[in-house]
């Protein structure tokens, strides 16, 4: 019986040889970290949730977002 390939190595053969796809990944990524943070936010003001409860949660920064970015970019296009 055959082995089929994790949906992370599929993922990850396709970005890696279609730039499109990496680029609508990245941009769903970012969407989606500012989704978060604004619902966190929200049940921040509301009092639902406590900063403490948030300061447990490690989430990536959206400058480190910015930093991967711009290194794809500059790794895409040398010359810029």
């Amino acid at each position: 019986m055959d082995q089929s390939r994790s949906f992370r190595d599929i993922i990850e053969a396709r970005a890696t040889r279609d730039p499109e796809f990496c680029e609508a990944l990245l941009e769903e990524a970012t969407n989606l970290l500012q989704v978060t943070r604004s619902a966190l936010d929200d049940l921040l003001a509301a009092g639902t949730i406590s900063s403490k409860t948030i300061g447990k949660i490690r989430l990536i920064s959206m400058d480190d977002v910015v930093a991967y970015k711009a290194r794809a970019d500059r790794e895409r296009m040398p010359g810029l």
